[in-house]
């Protein structure tokens, strides 16, 4: 009999601090290929109802905002698992993809800082804070897995995303004169959704 219901297809991250005094590096994602030109480049305030509006100077003008890093990194991630045939899969039960915690050390950790993993089973974590040039510790309590660690830490394997491979152009539905305009503010643009896959 066939159980009812909706696919499981995400993974809840839990995130403790021991303090209200923590890091937390706010990550910028890249605009959606939908996302009108003026929500990119004019300032924005909430009017006396509480109501997103477009800010204007004394004399009624849009107010043109300063350069903008991009959209704030939401809590929906998309960083599929890891295919079966990836080079960088081992085996290990519980293994995550080194890109989803790539992802969560850059936004807890900088350059420099140390990380522990004291149930490091397979090495994930030890193997994305050595490929961010962060400190790592490594725990486990079976040998085996150890040396698996230490293996991976040797070879480096990390998947790579066809997606950003390829190339975003195909995506595109912005005018030629609303890609000048971009560029010339630095902002970035159309990688809304990025499939992480493996060669």
């Amino acid at each position: 009999m066939r159980k009812k219901g909706l696919l499981n297809a995400h993974q809840v991250i839990f995130f403790y601090s021991k303090t209200q005094d923590f890091k937390f590096n706010t990550l910028y994602t890249d605009y959606s290929a939908t996302t009108n030109l003026d929500q990119i480049l004019q300032d924005r305030e909430r009017n006396e109802n509480g109501k997103s509006v477009y800010k204007k100077d004394e004399n009624g003008n849009v107010v043109l905002g300063k350069e903008k890093k991009g959209v704030p990194l939401s809590d929906v991630w998309e960083i599929p698992y890891l295919n079966p045939k990836a080079k960088e899969r081992t085996g290990y039960p519980t293994q995550k993809p080194v890109l989803l915690l790539n992802q969560i050390l850059k936004i807890v950790t900088d350059e420099g800082d140390l990380v522990v993993d004291p149930f490091c089973g397979s090495g994930t974590t030890c193997v994305s804070a050595k490929s961010l040039k962060r400190q790592f510790i490594g725990i486990d309590i079976s040998k085996d897995a150890v040396e698996l660690a230490n293996s991976r830490l040797e070879e480096m394997v990390i998947s790579e995303s066809n997606l950003l491979n390829k190339g975003t152009n195909e995506y595109q539905e912005k005018t030629e004169k609303e890609l000048a305009i971009l560029q010339n503010i630095n902002a970035f643009l159309f990688k809304e959704i990025v499939e992480l896959t493996d060669f």
